[in-house]
């Protein structure tokens, strides 16, 4: 039966809204999406100046005597207990205790490879080597440092890199406490985090739109379905009179 034409009438109508709402949702979620695009750029750019300021400040200090003394320092100490910590290794890794636990692992490896090559490895026996990988890997990793501990140029090497360590870190963080005081950082630094600031706000406004659009959306459709139920209604009731 042919729909009277008021029927198609709101129909066509009720389209055209729709169409008119999903442009008008799509430009405004653009619109958000390269507002958000932009502020993420400027907070991008702030932080890359900060950066390279930073950078700057920071070869003033790595210029310096004092700086330049401290990192030789480090690199003597490091390389001292490398070589140091390499002959302790050496002698302890020829220990009978220590090769019969390098033993152990090796065969627990080559029969946790065997057990999965089969079709259906036993579980209890993958454990079973697993454990005991884990327990010979330990049992060597506790001879080295034992050993490391108890040998006394061993320790004296370490405490000289600990030291050594120790400076560095004390004027990097003295460098990083300088910053607080410069007036160029703290302008830069401010840059940075009010960039942040908006593009933080920018986006739990962006979340709120996005939340009353699809609620929009939500209620329009409902409101569309209950006009399709009633213009149907009339259609049926206005159809079943006919003449005697």
């Amino acid at each position: 039966m042919t729909r009277p034409r008021h029927v198609l009438a709101i129909a066509l109508a009720m389209t055209m809204l729709g169409f008119g709402f999903a442009r008008s949702s799509w430009a405004q979620m653009d619109q958000q999406r390269s507002r958000l695009q932009d502020m993420q750029a400027e907070v991008t750019e702030a932080q890359r100046e900060l950066t390279a300021l930073e950078n700057d400040l920071r070869q003033e200090m790595i210029q310096s005597s004092e700086w330049e003394e401290a990192e030789e320092a480090l690199k003597k100490a490091q390389s001292e207990f490398d070589t140091t910590r390499g002959e302790v290794l050496d002698k302890v890794q020829q220990s009978p205790e220590y090769q019969q636990a390098l033993k152990d692992k090796s065969a627990a490896e080559v029969e946790i490879s065997q057990l999965n090559a089969t079709e259906n490895p036993s579980a209890e026996s993958l454990q079973t080597a697993a454990t005991t990988m884990q327990n010979a890997t330990l049992k060597m990793r506790a001879l080295e440092d034992d050993a490391m501990m108890s040998d006394a140029k061993a320790a004296a090497a370490k405490a000289k890199l600990d030291a050594a360590k120790g400076k560095t870190e004390a004027m990097e963080k003295e460098f990083r406490e300088s910053l607080e005081d410069n007036k160029e950082w703290q302008a830069a630094k401010k840059r940075v985090d009010s960039a942040k600031d908006r593009l933080a706000q920018a986006k739990r406004q962006a979340a709120e739109a996005q939340r009353r659009q699809g609620e929009q959306e939500r209620q329009r459709r409902q409101q569309q379905s209950k006009q399709k139920k009633s213009s149907g209604n009339k259609n049926r009731g206005g159809g079943g009179g006919g003449a005697y």
